[in-house]
């Protein structure tokens, strides 16, 4: 037997290294699929020339334990090495050295036996040069979140996936392909993984592991396409009408926030992941929440139930949403739970819930018009008159309260003589049957009066006044 280079996979800061792949799992000449002979590879962590920091060596502890985390029966070990390292020295190791390719940020080098195709060691290297955040569970520090830092753990996960034997991915949202936009969020919390298809991909080689590994997920990223470089490229799942037009928002602290109003009826878009070893049926809640972090506590709009399956991870839109009359303006959170009604039995669920930012509009009512009859004489069985009024809205989903009066003067208040009150989604002109039979005689005006919207706080054109009308008593 002897031993032969197997292709050295790279991954650099900006995704552009590489050969075009798609969900490609690395093979020996003979077609086979390369393998580790046992289910467990122990890697070595050299204290010495990794980083000099414990966060560092967590974020690598971090990596081997979502490794471990999914429905594949191969597992990693990791214990630390002080010794010398390198090539064919019979040890799986990590450790840190310049890496001369300004292009290169970290490499997984494999050797393999040719006969029976399974590795014989492999290792991995990050670059010195490279400025890495370590392990952190705050969003906000994070790339993919507008923040500064190159995060340690996903490319860690990444390399790991390779050192297993998957290669690049381009046609699926996948840790293979853009490691550090493949990320879970909910609130301030954020935590790389390995996910669904490489999770696939190794049951495929490796079989399933004998223990329990129910864990169904739900992150707000999607798979948008690849690089020329072969790397899947990953964007931030949306928000659009019932019609599946996306809405407009602004960007915010690296974060997308779409406008949305009290009573608008929406869909949100969010991707839903099995890392078990079973296809699952389970059911989705979708929350309106007033921030970031949502569970089960949030307001409920709507439910319905999905296979997932452990194949293809899944980005869907969910059923009609109704944002709520009550909604306060400001930034609020549409989110998904899975299994919400917790039927199924996970040993985590951490990854069940996430959310995207929608920034709820302050709703804003007018009277547009209201005119009516200028002059009317009393009389038994005639004293009803008809009455046209116009409102509109903005920024308000509900129907729109309405209240006709006569006033003394053009100031209409809640004191005048109320006559007839309603609500209204019609935005066109109508015309109000009014009774003026317990009105004393006189002058007045015409008055419309629109009662505020939850959380309005312009009502000076919740009002106006129309023509003047004289009332007259007829003589017996």
């Amino acid at each position: 037997m002897r031993h032969t280079k197997n292709a050295i996979h790279l991954v650099c800061a900006l995704l552009v290294v590489g050969g075009t792949a798609h969900a490609s799992w690395n093979k020996c000449p003979n077609g086979q699929k390369l393998r580790w002979k046992s289910g467990v590879v122990s890697m070595r962590l050299n204290a010495t020339s990794f980083f000099q920091s414990p966060d560092a060596t967590a974020a690598v502890a971090s990596a081997i334990h979502e490794m471990n985390w999914t429905g594949s029966a191969v597992k990693y070990t990791l214990q630390s090495d002080t010794g010398d390292v390198g090539w064919l020295n019979g040890q799986n190791e990590i450790w840190r050295m310049p890496i001369t390719d300004p292009d290169i940020i970290a490499w997984t080098g494999s050797w393999y036996w040719e006969d029976d195709c399974t590795f014989a060691e492999t290792d991995i290297w990050f670059d010195t040069e490279q400025k890495w955040y370590p392990l952190t569970t705050n969003k906000k520090k994070l790339t993919a979140y507008g923040g500064p830092g190159l995060p340690l753990a996903s490319v860690a996960i990444h390399e790991l996936g390779h050192a297993q034997g998957d290669g690049h991915t381009a046609d699926k949202y996948c840790v293979m392909g853009g490691s550090s936009t493949h990320v879970f969020s909910n609130g301030d919390d954020a935590r790389f993984y390995p996910g669904e298809y490489l999770t696939y991909q190794s049951i495929k080689v490796y079989g399933k592991t004998t223990k329990n590994a129910n864990d169904l997920g739900v992150v707000h990223w999607r798979h948008t396409g690849h690089d020329k470089k072969g790397y899947s490229t990953h964007g931030r799942c949306r928000v659009a009408d019932k019609s599946l037009n996306v809405l407009t928002g602004i960007w915010k602290n690296g974060e997308p926030l779409y406008y949305v109003y009290p009573g608008q009826v929406v869909r949100a878009e969010f991707s839903f992941e099995n890392r078990g070893k079973e296809t699952t049926t389970a059911g989705v809640g979708w929350y309106y929440s007033s921030d970031d972090h949502v569970w089960t506590s949030d307001q409920l709009l709507a439910t319905k139930t999905f296979n997932f399956g452990v194949d293809k991870v899944g980005t869907k839109w969910s059923p009609n949403l109704t944002v709520p009359l009550t909604a306060v303006p400001g930034t609020r959170a549409l989110g998904a739970v899975v299994d919400f009604d917790s039927k199924i039995n996970e040993p985590m669920e951490k990854n069940n819930a996430t959310y995207t930012h929608v920034l709820v509009l302050t709703p804003d009512l007018r009277a547009v018009s209201i005119s009516g009859p200028k002059k009317k004489k009393l009389k038994p069985g005639d004293s009803t008159v008809s009455v046209t009024i116009d409102v509109d809205k903005k920024n308000w989903g509900g129907k729109v309260p309405w209240e006709i009066r006569l006033s003394k003067n053009q100031t209409i208040g809640s004191k005048d003589k109320l006559l007839a009150s309603g609500s209204t989604t019609n935005l066109a002109p109508q015309t109000i049957v009014v009774d003026l039979s317990g009105v004393k005689k006189g002058k007045y005006y015409w008055g419309l009066r629109l009662l505020a919207a939850s959380h309005e706080d312009d009502l000076q054109d919740n009002t106006v006044t129309g023509n003047k009308i004289k009332i007259t008593k007829k003589k017996k």
